[in-house]
């Protein structure tokens, strides 16, 4: 490619520019000049240089000519193999009572119970006469009162299904069937309720109480009773 001689003149011109501020400043450094002749002779230099040939569309033609090997889509033959593969069948086809192992064929149930979802206290269930006694009472501190009572007729039982009590604070809840002992609890402050579901038969003739003692130094209000189903001996 051609150079720009007017260029290369304000080159010269720089240059002898540099050169004359150094012959001021330290001639010793400057070893001699670069004449115009100089640069004339450079530029000719330059011109006679061969110029790179451009041969960049012979360069693409050849990329453009290059045949790369196709690739064969096989796709189908593969699938095609795939779908003749066949696995030994683990599980029939449908289910039924022919074709379960013996120890899967379904059996007859026969040792269902229901029960009422909700029904805690067992009285919804298997008939009979619903007996519930309460009471409520003024216990003096230190006492123990009976609460409520009851006496099972003759030819009757009486299925005890749960109990109840409430007061201000430190009471004890107790019931008796004949006189023992079956059930007890405590309330407090904190928690003033006390509840229980309970499994107890009480025969005829026998009795039912429930008690309630009251550990204050006061006077303290207490209520309470029990409950259950009452049938046929």
């Amino acid at each position: 490619m051609p150079l720009d001689r007017v260029k290369l003149l304000k080159l010269r011109e720089n240059i002898n520019a540099y050169i004359r501020k150094m012959e001021e400043q330290d001639p010793a450094t400057v070893v001699g000049k670069i004449t115009g002749a100089k640069i004339d002779e450079l530029a000719r230099a330059i011109q006679t240089l061969p110029v790179a040939e451009d041969r960049t569309d012979e360069v693409v033609d050849a990329i453009r000519g290059i045949k790369m090997p196709v690739i064969k889509d096989n796709t189908g033959e593969i699938v095609k193999a795939i779908s003749t593969i066949r696995f030994p069948q683990v599980f029939p086809d449908h289910i039924s009572v022919d074709n379960f192992p013996p120890q899967k064929i379904p059996q007859p149930v026969t040792n269902v119970k229901a029960t009422l979802v909700g029904d805690e206290t067992g009285l919804l269930g298997g008939g009979g006469d619903i007996i519930h006694e309460f009471g409520q009472q003024n216990i003096a501190a230190g006492n123990t009162m009976v609460m409520a009572t009851y006496t099972v007729p003759a030819g009757k039982i009486l299925n005890v299904s749960g109990v109840y009590g409430e007061g201000i604070d430190d009471g004890i809840f107790m019931l008796y069937i004949d006189g023992i002992k079956v059930w007890q609890a405590r309330n407090a402050w904190t928690d003033r309720n006390v509840q229980g579901y309970l499994l107890y038969d009480a025969s005829a003739g026998q009795v039912v109480e429930f008690k309630i003692k009251n550990n204050k130094a006061a006077t303290r209000a207490y209520t309470g009773g029990f409950y259950g189903r009452q049938i046929d001996a």
